[in-house]
């Protein structure tokens, strides 16, 4: 079996086992959010004991952000890690938030995100 067919396996077995269809894009999105989380945090947002409590974490509790964090950031880190993939920022609209973009002194070349 090849590396493939065996994520895919995997993969239908996790939309069988939560009941959900596998969203990848946001997925990813997802993982920016938590790299970024991390990274100006200093801890992952829903780092729990066991990973049975961490995925609990995941779905049940709210997003906790410092109060110190920029307005900007904290907005974007919501966009980034909302719970729901469907209704999830895209890398188009994260390209273009003010915080990345820093109210518009920075512009990423078009076709980055795609």
């Amino acid at each position: 079996m090849t590396l493939l067919k065996i994520w895919y396996e995997i993969r239908n077995v996790w939309q069988f086992i939560a009941d959900t269809v596998y969203h990848g894009k946001a997925a990813d999105i997802w993982a920016a959010g938590v790299t970024l989380y991390y990274m100006v945090v200093g801890c992952y947002p829903f780092l729990a004991d066991s990973v049975p409590e961490t995925y609990n974490k995941i779905v049940n509790c709210p997003l906790l952000l410092p109060d110190e964090l920029d307005r900007g950031l904290k907005e974007l880190l919501q966009c980034l890690l909302c719970k729901d993939p469907t209704l999830r920022i895209t890398l188009d609209i994260v390209a273009e938030h003010p915080w990345v973009i820093k109210d518009g002194a920075i512009v990423l070349p078009k076709g980055s995100c795609s």
